[in-house]
């Protein structure tokens, strides 16, 4: 697909149309199972909530991706770091969550220190 979008067949611009939904999904994955992993709610609710939360925080979303992008980069350049990367990447990953996290949960809960955040 990218040898079509290089050669200005007017089919390469799906590539980058394609490729944007791929990055957007990643997104939408990740906010996903970070948001079950932290609140309670019905199926259409957490994936409501998790793509409202991806679109509303996009410099964290885009910080998010970056992270993830580096990691892959890292992993691709050096093979034997596959071992470490994805570690780092889930470390980051969770900081950058928890402070989009920290807005939606409520102050008791916070102030309480449950693990239960519905």
């Amino acid at each position: 697909m990218y040898g079509i979008f290089r050669a200005g067949s007017p089919y390469g611009s799906a590539y980058v149309f394609f490729a944007v939904l791929l990055m957007a999904e990643i997104l939408w994955m990740v906010y996903t199972f970070a948001y079950i992993a932290r609140f309670q709610n019905s199926t259409k609710e957490v994936l409501r909530n998790s793509a409202i939360m991806t679109v509303i925080h996009i410099p964290k979303s885009l910080a998010l991706l970056a992270v993830l992008g580096v990691g892959a980069f890292l992993v691709w350049l050096i093979p034997p770091l596959f071992l470490i990367i994805p570690v780092l990447c889930a470390w980051f990953a969770e900081v950058i969550l928890e402070s989009v996290f920290v807005n939606y949960i409520k102050e008791e809960d916070r102030e309480d220190g449950k693990e239960d955040f519905s």
